[in-house]
C-alpha cells in the first residue's frame, strides 16, 4: 500500500498534467477528481477562491499570504468570466483603463459586465470580490492584452469613463490619453452616438495635458456635423506632463513629478552631525 508520501506525490503529478502553459495557477475542481483534489486542498497545495475554482500555492507559505492570488488574479478573472459568460462579457471602462496604463494593483472590487449578469457581489479571497453587473458591453472588445481579458477600445473607454474618475486616479487618465496618437476613432464614436456632454470632457482633458491639436479637432469635428460642444477640464490641475505613447514611460514620470518634492525634501535633511571621514572612521554608523 502506497504511504502517504507517495499518494501526494501521485496528486501532485495529476496537477502538474492539467496545469495549463498560460494559466497554471488557476484550477477548477472538475479538473481533478475528487480524491486529488481534497489531498492537495488539505496540504495546501490548492487554496480555494470560490466554489469550485482554487489557486494553486506554495505550502510553505504563512496563514494570509496572498502572494500567488495576487499574481493570478486576472487570470481566475478572464477564466472565469469567459466559462460563465463565453465572449459576451467585458471589464468596465475604468478598470480597463487600468490595464492599458500599466497598473500593477488588484481592485478589491473587479467589475464585470455583461448581459447575463445578475447584479451580484461574489467575494473572493479577501479583500477582494467581484461584482457580476447585468449590462450591455460594447460592440467592439479588445483582448490584446497580456491578460487576454475582455476590455472596452482604448478609446471608448476614455470616452465612457466616469467624470470622477479624473478626480480619484488622474494617472490613469493621463496616461491613458497621452497612448492617443490619432484622435480618428474617438471622433467616430462621439459622432456616431452624439455624446456632447462626455466630448465636452474628452476636449477639456486633452487639452490639459497638452494636446490642443486633438482638442480642437474633436471640437471642430463635432461643430461642423452641428453637435452644441461645451468644453470641460475634468482635471483638477494642469499638470506639465511630457507625451509618450509608452503607458509605463508616461505613468513613471508623472509619479515621478507627484513624489520628486518630498524625496529631495528627504535626501536634503541632515542625517548626522559627523563628516565623511567621520562617519567612515565611526564603522559607518551615526
Amino acid at each position: 500500500m502506497a504511504n502517504i508520501t507517495e499518494l501526494l506525490a501521485k496528486s501532485l503529478d495529476v496537477l502538474k498534467e492539467i496545469q495549463k502553459d498560460d494559466d497554471f495557477m488557476v484550477v477548477k475542481s472538475s479538473d481533478l477528481s475528487p480524491v486529488h483534489l481534497k489531498r492537495l486542498v488539505a496540504n495546501n497545495f490548492l487554496y480555494p477562491i470560490i466554489k469550485g475554482w482554487y489557486v494553486v500555492t506554495d505550502p510553505r507559505t504563512l496563514p494570509g499570504d496572498t502572494t500567488a492570488w495576487y499574481a493570478s488574479f486576472w487570470n481566475f478573472i478572464s477564466r472565469y468570466a469567459n466559462e460563465r459568460y463565453g465572449n459576451e462579457w467585458c471589464l468596465s471602462a475604468e478598470q480597463s483603463l487600468a490595464i492599458y496604463t500599466g497598473s500593477t494593483t488588484v481592485p478589491i472590487q473587479t467589475l464585470i459586465r455583461s448581459p447575463k449578469g445578475n447584479n451580484n457581489s461574489l467575494q473572493l479571497i479577501a479583500p477582494t470580490s467581484l461584482f457580476n453587473l447585468s449590462a450591455e458591453i460594447p460592440v467592439k472588445i479588445d483582448t490584446n492584452n497580456r491578460y487576454k481579458l475582455n476590455l472596452y477600445t482604448l478609446s471608448e473607454a476614455i470616452i465612457v469613463a466616469a467624470p470622477s474618475m479624473y478626480g480619484n486616479d488622474p494617472l490613469t487618465m493621463r496616461t491613458a490619453l497621452a497612448m492617443i496618437t490619432d484622435p480618428s476613432d474617438i471622433i467616430k464614436i462621439l459622432v456616431d452616438t452624439g455624446q456632447t456632454v462626455r466630448a465636452g470632457r474628452v476636449i477639456g482633458a486633452f487639452r490639459n495635458i497638452g494636446r490642443s491639436d486633438f482638442a480642437d479637432e474633436i471640437r471642430e469635428t463635432m461643430k461642423r456635423i452641428g453637435y452644441d460642444v461645451r468644453e470641460e477640464d475634468p482635471f483638477a490641475e494642469v499638470v506639465n506632463m511630457e507625451l509618450s505613447s509608452s503607458p509605463y514611460a508616461t505613468r513613471l514620470r508623472l509619479m515621478w513629478k507627484d513624489m520628486r518634492v518630498d524625496v529631495m525634501n528627504y535626501f536634503l535633511q541632515k542625517k548626522s552631525n559627523l563628516s565623511g571621514d567621520s562617519f567612515l572612521q565611526n564603522g559607518g554608523t551615526i
